[in-house]
């Protein structure tokens, strides 16, 4: 007849496969307290403290002392386990592996040691298969949550220990779900980032690996005033020196007609060909209107000449572009960007500039409103907000940045546009007509969500 002894969940005694009836919460407790102990003396007056802290009955020793008998009575009869009093101290003799947690670190401590990656994955898989919730479920006490909380650090460390070993044999697929649940649980933890963010570039998805970074960095500078360590620093510059290069533009495709073919052309060409444009402008109108000559505010980095429309893939709405739409409310004036006809609207000239990293800002210059460019309003917060042109977009603005990703659409040169600094998507909030706004949402793969790429 054997025993096992469970604390990572709700405290319990196996024997030979069954249910032992342990006892009511406290005394399952002062089992606990001597199971997580196997092996060493734990005198009474810490036994008492560890069950019931400052919430003691009024003779606890006695209570105790009842406890253990019955706990005795209960595992008379399995051979090679009892429950010792000695000098005033009490142990629980068994086997420390028939004790889940001792089992555990057991399994974990040769996990780690074991030279061939797929028999370390076996055993991390086997250790961590032991948990069943949290450690001491329903137990509240100080020392219970100590202990609680020292157990879940070993756990998280020992599944970061085994992603280790998944990427290490090539398993980045397997671990995204689950280090994306984890990030989310543990927002400033790096290491778990710095894995997620392999996972997800080994997977193809550099650009997400990127953001996800930059999210960590924010969060660390908000909460605690610094930057993430070094070695997460230097995952994140090798990344993005694996980036691929921007695509502007429809990707190469047999027969492409050569004005898709010089669009990146006309994007690079655009920091040298603008500056000039808007001071010739400026002067012209000051000149014209008399009075004395004004100029616009220095941005770091102008739109380029060569415009473009950006359009929705739907069937059936070719002729719909993405420009200035309805104003936000009384108090702001500024317009949004929503869906107007191309032919009857007076749409921005919409430009794309190349930051590297696959990265863009999305400029308009429109005839009436000036030069800005598009930004996602309180991109942080979530799915459903709107998108507006700005007139200051200084480099460090994540949320005025872009990542253009291909996708396959019925018509030739569609992209899913994604706000660099949420992760999210650009789509379209409502059905697919006049006056539609454009706004960040959660990633669907719709035809809502894909747009073209087009030069005026």
């Amino acid at each position: 007849m054997t025993v096992e002894f469970r604390v990572l969940g709700t405290v319990e005694a196996i024997r030979d496969g069954e249910p032992v009836n342990i006892g009511h919460a406290r005394q399952r407790s002062v089992l606990a307290v001597l199971v997580a102990h196997v092996g060493q003396p734990v005198t009474a007056d810490q036994l008492v403290e560890r069950v019931w802290a400052d919430r003691a009955p009024q003779r606890p020793r006695d209570t105790l002392y009842s406890y253990l008998s019955k706990l005795r009575q209960v595992l008379a009869d399995v051979e090679g386990v009892a429950i010792e009093r000695d000098s005033g101290a009490y142990r629980l003799v068994a086997d420390p592996l028939a004790v889940d947690v001792h089992r555990f670190e057991d399994l974990v401590a040769r996990a780690r040691a074991e030279h061939d990656p797929e028999r370390s994955l076996a055993l991390f898989d086997e250790a961590l298969g032991l948990w069943r919730g949290e450690a001491f479920a329903g137990m509240d006490t100080p020392w219970f949550v100590e202990r609680r909380e020292a157990l879940q650090a070993l756990r998280d460390s020992a599944r970061s220990d085994r992603v280790d070993r998944a990427l290490q044999v090539g398993r980045h697929h397997e671990v995204i779900t689950e280090l994306t649940a984890r990030s989310t649980e543990q927002p400033m933890d790096e290491r778990v980032t710095g894995q997620l963010m392999l996972a997800l570039h080994r997977s193809g998805r550099t650009a997400e690996a990127l953001t996800r970074y930059d999210h960590l960095r924010r969060t660390l500078i908000a909460e605690l005033g610094t930057d993430p360590g070094v070695r997460l620093q230097q995952l994140h510059a090798e990344l993005l020196a694996s980036a691929p290069p921007p695509a502007v533009g429809p990707p190469p495709r047999t027969r492409v007609p050569w004005w898709r073919r010089r669009i990146p052309v006309l994007a690079a060409c655009a920091a040298v060909a603008v500056p000039l444009f808007f001071v010739v402008t400026n002067s012209a109108k000051s000149n014209n209107s008399g009075g004395p000559a004004t100029t616009r505010p220095a941005f770091s980095r102008a739109p380029d000449s060569g415009f473009v429309k950006i359009r929705p893939a739907v069937p059936g709405y070719a002729d719909i572009c993405v420009t200035d739409g309805r104003e936000r409310d009384e108090r702001h004036s500024r317009p949004i960007a929503a869906l107007k006809p191309c032919a009857t609207a007076t749409p921005p000239r919409t430009s794309l500039e190349p930051l590297g990293d696959g990265r863009f800002r999305i400029w308009w210059n429109h005839p009436e409103h000036g030069i800005g460019c598009l930004t996602v309003i309180d991109a942080a917060k979530g799915p459903g907000y709107r998108l507006e042109p700005w007139d200051d977009c200084p480099d460090f603005r994540e949320f005025q940045k872009f990542v253009f990703e291909p996708v396959d659409t019925p018509v030739f040169g569609g992209y899913r546009i994604r706000p660099l600094h949420s992760g999210l998507c650009v789509g379209v909030a409502e059905p697919v007509e006049h006056n539609a706004e454009v706004v960040q949402e959660e990633c669907t793969g719709g035809a809502d969500q894909e747009f073209l790429v087009d030069p005026e």
